[in-house]
């Protein structure tokens, strides 16, 4: 399983990087992204070491807090981005 995530979290991390290639404009932009997959990275880890330990809370928690704090980062790097709330244009 382990050898199954690291090939995972390099594929996706793959697809992350074609598509802020496509989006980011800024240097704070790719900080913000690698920031956001190194976080995510750690999460996955984090929770896959605690669970083959049994330690289920540390599991729970781990979830929790690393998920809910990906998502809050992902969405500030889609509104930075400009993929959230585009305007549009005057009709």
């Amino acid at each position: 399983m382990g050898i199954f995530l690291v090939v995972f979290c390099g594929f996706l991390g793959a697809l992350f990087v074609f598509f802020i290639t496509k989006h980011a404009k800024k240097w704070y932009h790719w900080l913000l992204a690698i920031g956001l997959y190194i976080w995510a990275a750690l999460g996955v880890s984090f929770v896959f070491i605690n669970s083959t330990g049994y330690h289920h809370k540390a599991v729970s928690v781990g979830v929790t807090f690393f998920g809910l704090t990906a998502l809050v980062w992902a969405l500030v790097l889609a509104r930075m981005l400009g993929l959230i709330n585009r305007k549009r244009g005057n009709s």
